[in-house]
């Protein structure tokens, strides 16, 4: 699958109903999780901080 993509993208989707709404015909039931993906930096580290969803 990594051959067919070429370039980062960033989608704000909705969350309703347990349900993150990618589009009309689909949606996909959340399974929430605690924690932060990331990647170790060449230098020094990065504090990941506190997150919080934007209110849409």
């Amino acid at each position: 699958m990594g051959e067919d993509l070429h370039e980062n993208t960033i989608k704000i989707v909705l969350i309703h109903n347990e349900h993150v709404l990618f589009s009309n015909e689909l949606k996909i039931l959340v399974n929430q999780i605690i924690g932060v993906i990331g990647t170790a930096p060449k230098e020094e580290s990065i504090s990941c901080g506190t997150h919080q969803l934007p209110v849409i």
